[in-house]
């Protein structure tokens, strides 16, 4: 019922406000994950008493008339009235129509999936009909244990391999659609043209929840079930605005026109790095998001308040002072700078303390948050090479843990077979051995 989501209100409420951890939850369907593992354990358990032998045929035929009643009348009303009664319109219906499909595709849609919910009753229908009569037969004496367990696994067999088809991954792909799953377009060819360091706004596609555009670009939006909060935060606010554009070195923005999509150049984005002439405080988080939309990022870092000593002192700026990206790589990021005095940089990359570090020279040196989300770090006078790294020592720690509690799992498997071929050997021997056989040897 958790799974029904704002289906059933009353209890997603209650969970979502009292209940911890819950609202941590990426969608409401994943509670049924506890289902999936609940609803096999119980049958096993069912299983377990059926074949205990701690109670009588007539017992068990009336528990299994009443798991039949209660299963099977359940997806027998789902297959004839649950089409009836459910509604099987979707948000994505209104976007359909906005977008100009036609009211009768909208139509044939939900009526496709009321057949497909009467179908699917149906066919749970039929397992539940198929392993009641194995239960049955079993009961009879017609079928022995290893027989209905035989049976009974292939029943299974026949139930998830079918469903498993029907996501992405199961079937079959030539290995050319897995090489080139979307096809270069000319706009691309023109952009890849362009070798050095930038982003790509794709506005042709939902940027945020659409990835293809990360296949051939490094892409400023994209998709995943988790997203940083405040990174999320600046989407909501300053979406496809220039200031994102800007700050996150939008190069090229994907358009559509009359003649296909082709590439826009952003000439305002401010590149890889920056230096600014000063830090601007704000008291709170609002007051720095709202301070994003009116002031000059090129030549201010605005900082919260508290973050960062305000005492800082930056040189007077020289057009000389330079900062470059020398290398890029997923996990690090390695910059050349040459400044005449104390020079403050913003760095086109999101503030995640939780990973990342930061040397000037291979000494370690704080990472400051600077626009609500950007790196920023204090350079002093002089040529530095700045490197940034990605490393979690939990992370290899938990490599070697994993691996070494698999080796012991491994072994202890192997010990247990090694024990169980020895052990009737070692048996036997010891009932050679017992006083009644060595008496009844001496007597013969």
């Amino acid at each position: 019922m958790l799974a029904w989501g704002r289906n059933f209100p009353f209890l997603t409420d209650l969970f979502f406000d009292y209940f911890p951890a819950y609202n941590k939850f990426r969608t409401v369907s994943m509670i049924l994950v506890i289902a999936e593992l609940t609803i096999p354990l119980l049958a096993f358990l069912g299983l377990g008493k059926w074949f205990s032998g701690d109670y009588s045929k007539k017992e068990l035929k009336r528990a299994g008339i009443w798991a039949l009643a209660i299963s099977g009348g359940f997806t027998l009303l789902v297959a004839l009235l649950g089409p009836a009664v459910g509604s099987f319109t979707a948000p994505i219906d209104g976007q359909m129509i906005q977008g100009g499909y036609p009211a009768e595709l909208i139509e044939a849609l939900q009526l496709d999936r009321a057949g497909l919910m009467r179908m699917d009753a149906f066919r749970s229908l039929f397992f539940v009909l198929v392993a009641a009569l194995l239960l049955w037969l079993n009961l009879k004496g017609k079928l022995d244990v290893r027989k209905l367990g035989i049976a009974l696994s292939v029943l299974v067999l026949a139930d998830l391999v079918p469903v498993d088809k029907r996501f992405d991954g199961v079937h079959y792909e030539l290995p050319s659609h897995n090489e080139t799953p979307f096809p270069m377009t000319a706009a691309d060819r023109a952009i890849l043209q362009d070798t050095s360091y930038y982003r790509v706004f794709n506005t042709t596609v939902s940027p945020f929840n659409d990835a293809s555009t990360s296949f051939y670009h490094r892409s400023i939006g994209g998709y995943h079930g988790a997203k940083l909060r405040r990174f999320q935060d600046f989407v909501d606010h300053y979406g496809d605005s220039p200031v994102m554009l800007d700050l996150f070195n939008v190069k090229y923005v994907l358009v559509r026109s009359k003649d296909g999509v082709r590439p826009q150049r952003n000439p305002s984005a401010y590149g890889n790095c920056w230096f600014v002439e000063r830090l601007q405080q704000e008291a709170t988080a609002d007051a720095e998001m709202k301070a994003l939309g009116s002031t000059d990022l090129r030549r201010v870092a605005l900082v919260r308040e508290g973050e960062m000593d305000s005492q800082i002192q930056l040189g007077t700026p020289d057009s000389t002072d330079v900062i470059r990206l020398q290398t890029h790589e997923a996990n690090r990021m390695v910059y050349r700078a040459e400044v005449k005095s104390n020079r403050f940089a913003v760095f086109s990359e999101v503030y995640y303390p939780r990973g990342w570090t930061a040397s000037i020279d291979g000494k370690p040196v704080e990472i400051y948050r600077v626009d609500y989300l950007m790196r920023g770090l204090l350079i002093p006078a002089g040529t530095h090479t700045i490197d940034f790294r990605f490393q979690l020592p939990m992370f290899a720690l938990g490599q070697w843990i994993d691996f070494s509690f698999g080796l012991l799992i491994v072994l202890a498997v192997l010990l247990l077979v090694v024990l169980h071929y020895l052990k009737p050997k070692c048996c036997k021997n010891k009932s050679e051995r017992s006083p009644e056989n060595v008496i009844q040897g001496g007597i013969a």
